[in-house]
């Protein structure tokens, strides 16, 4: 089980956003906009400080990953690992939970 799942316990069709409506006041959000951004990040993990967040993103010029934001906190009961996909031609983006990272990756 994920990391995540422990924050938020989701047992059948985790890809359901109405699975999650429960837990919505789980979470502080004071002040954040949603879609939340990258420099937002640090504001969350202030209000929620129990979790701490990983963003990574693809690059395409390298065919690799780059990191968009790496927690300063390392000793949080919680960690979620996001990836961060953008579409520049239709300037949308999304987060999409990492399960499992690599240790190579770590």
């Amino acid at each position: 089980m994920g990391r995540t799942q422990r924050v938020v316990p989701i047992q059948m069709a985790p890809e359901r956003v109405s699975n999650y409506v429960k837990y919505r006041d789980t979470f502080s959000l004071e002040e954040i906009d949603f879609p939340m951004e990258i420099k937002n990040t640090p504001k969350f993990e202030k209000q929620n400080p129990t979790i701490s967040v990983n963003i990574i993103s693809t690059d395409s010029n390298n065919k690799g990953f780059c990191i968009e934001y790496l927690r300063p906190e390392r000793n949080r009961q919680h960690h979620i690992n996001l990836l961060l996909f953008a579409d520049p031609d239709f300037m949308t983006s999304d987060y999409v939970h990492i399960k499992k990272l690599l240790p190579t990756a770590r």
